[in-house]
């Protein structure tokens, strides 16, 4: 059965306390890690024309169901990771999932794949792919 969507003001205390509980556990390690909160932007490699990294995908422009295809007509380079596939069109790449591939819900066939998306200083980016045991190919 899908995940019932919550509301806004529940998301933002989840992000609240999810982001203490790692502070809390090794603030050190976390020095300089930014959480970004739903709808604010997070643009990366702004000498190289920026890559924004602050959308989730979930929503696209104009009220719409965020695919990659949506997002590719803004005119920006952004890095999403709600589709839990791997994909690159035009200037989107979309990560993999991290998690179990077999969350209860998603049955019959899949593209789910554990991908992360690899940015260089450059703006260059890459989509590192793993294996079920985890061995990875960029």
């Amino acid at each position: 059965m899908p995940a019932r969507p919550i509301s806004a003001d529940r998301a933002r205390a989840y992000r609240a306390a999810i982001e203490g509980a790692l502070r809390g556990a090794d603030a050190q390690r976390l020095e300089g890690v930014d959480f970004v909160p739903m709808g604010e932007s997070m643009v990366i490699c702004q000498d190289t024309g920026g890559i924004e990294c602050g959308l989730h995908g979930h929503q696209g422009p104009n009220g719409s169901k965020g695919t990659a295809q949506g997002l590719s007509r803004t005119a920006t380079r952004i890095t999403i990771g709600d589709k839990h596939s791997p994909q690159i069109l035009d200037g989107v790449y979309v990560a993999g999932v991290s998690g179990d591939l077999d969350q209860g819900y998603n049955t019959g066939p899949s593209g789910w794949w554990h991908a992360h998306v690899v940015t260089y200083p450059n703006g260059k980016r890459t989509i590192v792919a793993q294996d079920g045991e985890g061995r990875w190919r960029g």
